[in-house]
């Protein structure tokens, strides 16, 4: 087969070993390996002692990375062992691929294409208890890795490792760095599905697909039943209201008030319909904006403001920060976010809003108090303002300290 290269072809499900004497050569293969990364829209890790990371940083920005945007956006992470490998002062293969999977899992729910995974595990010479597995784990996680959104470099210093342990990690990997190239790796223990025919190649494509659609398919049910439940609730009350009506006698002051339920409630349902309909406009490409520079802690101050019903004590921290938006969907962002948390927010509890600058992002953050049970509770309202902030090129992240949103537009440019 024809070689591949650190700098492209890599993906998802690929587990890469690689050897190295020198510092050099293992930077020649961690550096294309981040930048590529970085590039690709993925969530990197890289998980080695605080003196390598160090290095790599170093060697990262002289390769031209914007180390400073790429750490602060969460791209790209150090971690050491103690806080992966070795959290609880052992080495357990099953609580790793654990937490390979929580790692995947928030790389796709923060919006990024892979999880793109690096290290080197130095402390496996150490006397670590568990360490005799390292081998076993490496063999598990080849097969975890298969058809899952994730890449994983394994670079070992031949300096520090016996040959036993090379050659055995070696067989667990399908692909190998040699002078810079990815190989297929001819001492694998499994075929490799690109050193394989076409056949196995197609299939294991089919499964990765499938994986996919069945994904895809419970985020749809879940949706399905989020607006289920909130249309429920209007309407219940509007038929309750109703059959008020048509019961009562005219004259009866309880008809008025009827009236209004049933008003109010099909108004909510028909909210309900067209939040619906924007997320089906979103999703197809077919939702559209009309941008203007916006100065968001006006608009927060605004919306705040014009709230209908005031039964928490809002607190607004907002300095002038400028986005290049529409006007009406940035209303809809605060104003969803705002509805999310008052929910889960206690009459008379404290919610806090700030606006403010940090780099090249604005920053909206919505706060409330400690997190109720249901805090984390998905709503239409919610999902709607995550496709708007992610239309206009932000995200959307949890506080994890209470029912709290952050989200980061991109700053306008000035004039």
């Amino acid at each position: 087969m024809t070689p591949l290269t650190l700098e492209a072809n890599l993906r998802a499900g690929d587990h890469v070993c690689a050897m190295y004497d020198t510092d050099a050569e293992w930077l020649r293969a961690a550096i294309p390996y981040f930048s590529e990364g970085l590039v690709r829209g993925e969530a990197c890790v890289y998980v080695a002692p605080e003196k390598d990371t160090a290095q790599l940083e170093v060697a990262l920005r002289a390769a031209g990375i914007d180390m400073d945007a790429a750490l602060r956006r969460g791209a790209l992470r150090f971690a050491t062992a103690e806080a992966t490998y070795l959290r609880d002062g052992h080495f357990d293969p099953d609580a790793i691929i654990a937490l390979w999977q929580e790692l995947i899992d928030a790389a796709e729910g923060n919006g990024y294409t892979n999880l793109r995974v690096a290290g080197c595990p130095t402390w496996v010479n150490e006397g670590v208890p568990g360490a005799e597995r390292w081998a076993e784990y490496e063999a598990e996680v080849n097969e975890f890795f298969r058809g899952r959104r994730a890449i994983k470099l394994c670079q070992y210093d031949r300096r520090l490792f016996s040959p036993t342990l090379l050659l055995d990690v070696l067989g667990c990997h399908p692909f190998a760095v040699v002078r810079g190239a990815v190989h297929a790796n001819p001492f694998a223990g499994m075929p490799s599905a690109r050193a394989d025919h076409d056949l196995t190649d197609a299939l294991a494509r089919e499964r990765t697909a499938r994986l996919a659609a069945e994904a895809a398919c419970r985020k749809k049910d879940e949706f399905i039943a989020v607006f289920s439940h909130e249309l429920r609730t209007p309407l219940s009350s509007a038929v309750l209201a109703a059959s008020l009506i048509e019961r009562l006698p005219a004259s009866d002051t309880r008809v008025a008030t009827a009236r209004d339920v049933l008003r109010r409630q099909l108004d909510q349902a028909r909210r309900l319909v067209d939040e619906l309909l924007d997320m089906e406009r979103i999703a197809t490409g077919q939702a559209t904006l009309t941008t203007s520079r916006v100065d968001l802690a006006q608009l927060a101050r605004e919306c705040v403001a014009a709230l209908p019903v005031r039964d928490h004590e809002f607190h607004v921290d907002a300095r002038p920060a400028w986005v290049i938006g529409d006007l009406a969907r940035l209303e809809q962002i605060v104003g969803h976010l705002l509805a999310h948390v008052a929910k889960h927010t206690p009459a008379g509890g404290r919610i806090t809003l700030s606006v403010f600058d940090d780099a090249d992002d604005v920053v909206l953050r919505v706060d409330g108090p400690a997190a109720s049970p249901r805090a984390g509770a998905r709503s239409l309202g919610l999902s709607l303002a995550r496709r708007l902030v992610e239309l206009h090129g932000g995200r959307v992240q949890d506080t994890g300290d209470g029912p709290g949103h952050v989200v980061r537009l991109p700053a306008a440019p000035p004039v």
